[in-house]
Formats: C-alpha cells, structure tokens, sequence
C-alpha cells in the first residue's frame, strides 16, 4: 500500500508511543489488558526496558495525532478514569520530555 496516497488521517499514521510500570503490568494483567482495550491500541511492538522498569510500547490507535511525514513518533501519558469499577480514557497528552 502506498502511505503517499493514504488520506492524512489515516490510522497507520495515527503511531504513538507510551509505557506502563513492568511490575504493575506483570502482576495485573487483567487492568492492563482493560487499558489497552479502553485506548483502543494496536500494539505493534512492546520491549521491556529493565533499567527503567517498564514496559514501552508502540502502536496505532485513533487516539494518537496523525504524524507529519518524517516526524518521529511521539510518547504519550494517559489519564483514565473509572466509574463502578470500569476504566474511561481521559487525557492523552503528548510527553515532551520523553
């Protein structure tokens, strides 16, 4: 597929980068697996970063900006929100520091 002809909104440019603490994530699967389905992500690569402690990811999702060609693809943060019990998205914010 030629990326040149794809409208400028479209989600393979929607890419984002972002990451979760790796033993939070280990030790509760279930809410990271209720997070990534509420941000509707696509991972597309997950590397684990053991100086840090995290969990990096990348992926493709609506909730990203699209990207202008040649910028690289930003980190996000997350805010969520919960209501009896169920995760909301809330901000995502692009990290300028990261």
């Amino acid at each position: 597929m030629d990326k040149g002809r794809l409208p400028a909104d479209h989600i393979s440019r929607r890419a984002g980068r972002f990451s979760l603490d790796a033993e939070w994530a280990t030790e509760n699967l279930e809410e990271v697996l209720d997070l990534l389905a509420v941000m509707r992500v696509l991972i597309t690569r997950c590397e684990h970063i053991y100086h840090m402690g995290e969990l990096q990811y990348v992926g493709l999702s609506q909730n990203f900006r699209p990207l202008k060609k040649g910028e690289s693809t930003p980190f996000y943060t997350f805010t969520f929100e919960g209501k009896d019990g169920v995760p909301t998205l809330g901000k995502v914010e692009v990290d300028p520091k990261r």
